[in-house]
Order: structure tokens, then sequence, then C-alpha cells
């Protein structure tokens, strides 16, 4: 049976990596990929009540501490029901932080590229806070879902450019669980 694993299980400056978040996916005959038992059957309609424990991540667990720090506008709730001037806010940060890592990636300083990649994720984050996004649990569900794109004889499909395309058991993530208050 051909399957994609990713086992990692190490720490990060005391914050224990959660390998449960990288889950096995694997085809079946019928092209239907089977999700793991702890995951549960695959509705649209609805949440999953037993959806996987997801760890906050150290870019989590970060941001908190800077939005506690400097009193960051974050929701409790998902929505767009934030201040304009805040979402105006992150849309121009992410727009800064995307373009310094787009310049980064034209230079040779791989170091200087980290340092952009890792900015853009931090603001990425605290723009998740701001909408009240659990970007871990999302992060998450997107896993699963693209691990869905392994075709049924194991085999993975690229388009021309190199981009792996949707096999015939590819299932949209849901998003649900990622969304607070939801």
């Amino acid at each position: 049976m051909h399957y994609v694993k990713r086992a990692i299980s190490h720490s990060v400056k005391g914050v224990k990596f959660d390998p449960a978040m990288f889950v096995r996916c694997w085809p079946t005959a019928d092209t239907s990929p089977v999700r793991p038992p702890h995951l549960g059957e695959r509705t649209m309609s609805a949440p999953r009540p037993d959806t996987p424990e997801v760890s906050a991540s150290v870019l989590t667990q970060a941001l908190a501490q800077f939005n506690t720090t400097f009193g960051a506008y974050t929701a409790d709730h998902a929505g767009l029901d934030l201040p304009i001037g805040v979402l105006h806010l992150r849309m121009r940060l992410l727009r800064e932080e995307f373009a310094e890592l787009m310049e980064a990636l034209d230079g040779t300083d791989v170091a200087h590229i980290a340092k952009e990649a890792a900015d853009l994720a931090y603001v990425l984050q605290g723009t998740c806070d701001a909408l009240g996004i659990d970007l871990d649990r999302a992060i998450a569900e997107v896993h699963v879902s693209n691990m869905s794109k392994v075709g049924a004889d194991g085999r993975v499909t690229r388009d021309a450019g190199g981009k792996i395309l949707k096999g015939p058991g590819y299932f949209e993530p849901d998003m649900t669980p990622a969304l607070r208050g939801h």
C-alpha cells in the first residue's frame, strides 16, 4: 500500500512539534482517499466532531505574545467585521512583506530570504489572528486535502511547470474547524 508520511519529532526552543499534524492519506482501489480513522468521515455540510488536535506552532505562540505585548487587534470569532483600519493595515503589511520576499528571492543571500520569509509568515499569522482564523488548524486541513491529490495508483501527476495536480480522489479542505467561534 502506497502512502505518504512525514514524521518529525523534534523540539524548537522548548516547543514540541506535533507530528500528528502530518497525517497519512492513501488511495484505495475505488480511487477515494481513505481518511485516517481519527479524521472521521468527510462531510462538507458539517464540521467533523473528531478533528485531530493540532498543537500551537512556534509562530502562533510568538504572535500571541506579540499581540498581547503590543495590544494588536485579535478576533475571538472569524469574520470580516473588524475595524476597516485594521483590515487596511493587514493588507498593507502583507503587500510590503511579500514584495520584500520577492526582492530577496532575486538576490543570492539565503539568510536574507529566510528573514523575509519569516517576516511574511509573521504578518500572515497576525492577519489570521485579526480575522479569527486558526492558521495552524487551517494548515492541517489543507495538508489533509493536499495529500488526497495522490492518484489511486499511488502516482503524482504534475503539469509542465511541476505543479502537482489534483487526482480523482481529491477533496476540498474543510475550513470550518479553523474558523474561531464556528
